[in-house]
C-alpha cells in the first residue's frame, strides 16, 4: 500500500539522517571510521533487499523490510558524515565549495544509478539491488584507505584551490546537463534496438571517464606556487593559533562537545530551520515515484526512473548553486541566509 511505501522511505531517511553513531566515529577513531562502516551497513542493507526479493518475494514481514531500508539509509548517512566532516577540514576556506560540490554529487546519485540501470540492468530490477550492495563494498574496499592516506588539509594556495573547485563545479554542471537530456530522452533511447543501450553504454563510459578525469584535480597545476610554511604561534585560551608566513594570525572556530551542542539555542534554531525546509523536500521525493503514475495512470509506471533522475539533477543543481553562492558571496552575505 502507499502508507507502506511512505514508511519504508521514512524508516530509509531515519537511518540517513540520525547518524550520532557515525559522529562518535568520528571523534574517537577518524573520519574514515565512519566511511567504513557506512559501507558496511549499506552493502548489508542492499544486499538484504536483493535476498528478500529475489528468493522471499517480498514476503518478509514489514518490519524486517523497515529495517533493511533503515541499514542501507543509516549506511549511506555515515559515509556523507564522515565525507562531509572530512572535506570541511581538508578545505578550511572553501567551505561553501565543497558543500555545494560534495551534496551535487549525493544529488546526482539517482541520476547516475539510473544510467547504470538503463546501461546494464533494464529491465530487471532484482540484480540491481544486488549491484548496489557489491557496489558498496567495492567501493569501501578501494577508496576508504585511499581517502585514510591522503587526508589532510590542503597545502596548495587559496587562488589555486578555487580554481579546481570551478572547474570541478563546471564538470559537476557539465553532467548535471547530460543526465537531464538523456533521461528525459529516455523513452525514445529505450525504444532503439537492445532497450537502448547502443546509446546508454556510451554514456555509461562518458560517465566514468569523466569521474577518473576529475581525479586529475589533485595533480599541482603548472606554475602554482609553493604552498605557504606553516607554525605554531602559540595558545591562547585553549585554542591554538596557526599562522601562514605573510599571512594575519586567524582564531580557529569554536568547538564544543556533542552533549555542549544540544544545549546551545543555536543548535535548536538551525534544526527547527532544516526540518521544515528539508522535510518538505524529502517528502516529495519519497514520493516522486508515485506522482507520474498518479498523473499519467498506467501510461506513466515506464518512464518513473526518468522522472526522478531528472528531479535529481535540479536537486543537485541546486546544491550547486547555493553552495558556490554562499562561497562567493561570503563577506557581503551571512551564509545562513542562504537557508
Amino acid at each position: 500500500s502507499q502508507t507502506k511505501v511512505q514508511l519504508l522511505a521514512l524508516a530509509a531517511n531515519l537511518g540517513n539522517y540520525f547518524v550520532l553513531d557515525a559522529g562518535v566515529l568520528v571523534s574517537k577513531f577518524g573520519t574514515t571510521a565512519a566511511m567504513a562502516y557506512g559501507c558496511v551497513l549499506a552493502c548489508t542493507g542492499y544486499l538484504l533487499l536483493w535476498w528478500s526479493v529475489a528468493y522471499e518475494s517480498g514476503e518478509l514481514p514489514f518490519w524486517c523490510l523497515a529495517f533493511f531500508c533503515f541499514l542501507y539509509g543509516h549506511g549511506c548517512g555515515c559515509v556523507d558524515n564522515g565525507c562531509t566532516t572530512e572535506l570541511m577540514g581538508d578545505f578550511p576556506d572553501n567551505k561553501g565549495n565543497v558543500i555545494g560540490c560534495l551534496k551535487a554529487y549525493y544529488g546526482l546519485a539517482s541520476a547516475t544509478i539510473a544510467i547504470v540501470y538503463y546501461a546494464i540492468f533494464s529491465p530487471v530490477k532484482t540484480s540491481f539491488l544486488l549491484f548496489l550492495g557489491i557496489y558498496s563494498a567495492v567501493m569501501g574496499v578501494l577508496f576508504v584507505p585511499l581517502v585514510h592516506r591522503t587526508r589532510g588539509k590542503v597545502d596548495e594556495p587559496k587562488d589555486i584551490v578555487s580554481r579546481k573547485f570551478r572547474l570541478l563545479t563546471s564538470g559537476l554542471l557539465a553532467f548535471a546537463i547530460l543526465f537531464c537530456v538523456v533521461n528525459i530522452l529516455s523513452q525514445l533511447i529505450d525504444e532503439l534496438p537492445g532497450r537502448g543501450r547502443v546509446v546508454w553504454i556510451p554514456v555509461l563510459v562518458l560517465v566514468c571517464v569523466g569521474i577518473v578525469g576529475m581525479f586529475q584535480l589533485a595533480r599541482t597545476f603548472p606554475g602554482s606556487p609553493q604552498p605557504l610554511d606553516f607554525h605554531l604561534q602559540g595558545n591562547r585560551g585553549g585554542v591554538t593559533l596557526v599562522q601562514p608566513v605573510g599571512r594575519g594570525v586567524q582564531n580557529a572556530p569554536r568547538d564544543t562537545s556533542g552533549v555542549g551542542m544540544l544545549c546551545e539555542l543555536d543548535f535548536w534554531l538551525l534544526m527547527l530551520v532544516l526540518t521544515a525546509a528539508q522535510g518538505a523536500g524529502l517528502m516529495f521525493m519519497n514520493n516522486s515515484g508515485q506522482i507520474l503514475p498518479a498523473l499519467q495512470g498506467h501510461a506513466g509506471k515506464g518512464r518513473v526512473t526518468s522522472y526522478v533522475a531528472v528531479i535529481s539533477v535540479f536537486n543537485a543543481l541546486g546544491r550547486l548553486a547555493y553552495g558556490n553562492g554562499s562561497e562567493a558571496l561570503k563577506g557581503r552575505v551571512s551564509r545562513p541566509a542562504f537557508l
